[in-house]
């Protein structure tokens, strides 16, 4: 995957008033493939469309998005999962939100473990928007899977970690590439 990346492309965003021709940055820490693109200028705003260009050896790709209003979390917490052993060292986390199906957004929730992953590793549990009740959601956040490491597949975590939780609103367009990417 990291040998199909583009990293010589020319890559233009715009919001329909301004452009910006973005530069290439190799992030060894927080993206895999290990190179992204990013603006020098221009921020993304809540609301706003933008369109994608991107140039690459003759062949010209378009895109659009756009970036809808952040949804709290209300809540994250941990529950044992195994209620017959009170020594048991692991724990499935659980986030709380408010959904409203009005706003059309769709969800991704990441995780990254202290000590362990240098980068935020997407959760399993793929958060379809058309299948959430409207009001309040209560999820459970299973472990990802680091696709650069060989260990076994856990779901849950250990007691002794510390979890930073990354939890984004997406688009519906956002919301399919991202299932795709990550089935």
């Amino acid at each position: 995957l990291i040998n199909r990346s583009l990293r010589w492309a020319r890559v233009t965003v715009s919001d329909g008033t301004h452009s910006e021709i973005l530069t290439g940055h190799y992030n060894s820490l927080d993206y895999f493939p290990y190179f992204s693109y990013r603006a020098d200028t221009m921020r993304g705003e809540v609301g706003k469309k933008y369109a994608l260009k991107v140039e690459y050896n003759g062949i010209v790709i378009t895109s659009e998005t756009t970036i809808p209003a952040p949804v709290p979390l209300t809540r994250v917490y941990c529950s044992g999962i195994d209620k017959d052993s009170a020594e048991s060292t692991l724990r499935q986390l659980n986030v709380v939100f408010e959904h409203h199906p009005a706003k059309n957004s769709n969800y991704r929730l990441s995780t990254r473990i202290a000590g362990m992953n240098d980068r935020y590793i997407t959760a399993l549990n793929h958060i379809d928007a058309n299948y959430l009740p409207e009001g309040t959601v209560n999820l459970p956040l299973l472990k990802g899977i680091d696709r650069l490491s060989r260990d076994r597949i856990e779901l849950y975590y250990l007691c002794s970690q510390t979890v930073s939780v990354k939890f984004s609103t997406m688009d519906s367009i956002t919301a399919l590439f991202w299932k795709s990417f990550t089935n």
